[in-house]
């Protein structure tokens, strides 16, 4: 205590015991002074721990940025050293797309040749069965068969055309002139003579359609119905 605080409180006491009877004051002045000491501790005490709880917090808020701040910092290292090891893959690009496109067409050769096989037996048979109707033009037994062969042969064909369309430029135009199937035909032999037979029965289906009335007449219900379905079929 400094000698202007013990000063401040001498003149205090002063003021408080003015009279000899004030002395009888003293138990209650001690009281109270007591309790205003209680209750100034407590406040004290409560604004220490607060003060406490906020340096601890900023402590701790302190701590966390600093792991941050090295988190950040081990992240930019990374991207520094993938930086590095990019610039020596773009050094590599070429070969590695050149391979890349290797890898493609390959995949694609091999998934024409899957899903074309067959293609060319397929087409002689159906040729067989317009032979075969080409006799019995006003009856034409085979025109579902044949129409729905001709139907498979053509999805057929639209999946290999997606498949070359998928392929790099000039490369699927080269997939379709010169991939060699089966009987050394290629996609190109394959597909015009798919044409061929297509426009084949495409008579078939004009010369029962100008002889409707013949037809009827002559009571050829099961050409009339088949020819329905075909239409139908095709709208």
């Amino acid at each position: 205590m400094n000698d202007a605080t013990l000063e401040d409180t001498t003149s205090k006491l002063a003021e408080l015991l003015k009279h000899p009877d004030d002395l009888d004051k003293l138990p209650a002045l001690r009281s109270e002074f007591t309790r205003k000491k209680t209750a100034i501790d407590s406040q004290l005490k409560v604004g220490l721990r607060d003060q406490l709880e906020i340096t601890q917090n900023g402590m701790s808020s302190i701590t966390e940025g600093q792991k941050i701040v090295n988190s950040i910092k081990d992240e930019m290292m990374k991207i520094d050293k993938l930086c590095a090891e990019a610039q020596g893959m773009i050094r590599d690009f070429p070969e590695i797309n050149r391979m890349s496109v290797m890898q493609r067409n390959f995949a694609a050769v091999e998934s024409m040749k899957d899903s074309i096989g067959g293609f060319g037996a397929r087409l002689m048979e159906l040729q067989e069965l317009l032979r075969e109707d080409d006799a019995e033009l006003d009856e034409q037994p085979n025109l579902l068969a044949i129409h729905g062969g001709l139907s498979e042969l053509r999805d057929v064909r639209d999946q290999a055309t997606e498949q070359v369309k998928s392929a790099d430029g000039e490369n699927g135009l080269e997939l379709i002139e010169n991939l060699k199937l089966e009987d050394d035909m290629t996609l190109r032999d394959y597909f015009t003579r798919l044409d061929d037979v297509v426009d084949w029965f495409d008579e078939h289906v004009g010369t029962a359609c100008v002889s409707l009335i013949p037809l009827v007449q002559q009571g050829k219900e099961s050409l009339i119905v088949k020819l329905a379905l075909v239409v139908e079929e095709e709208e």
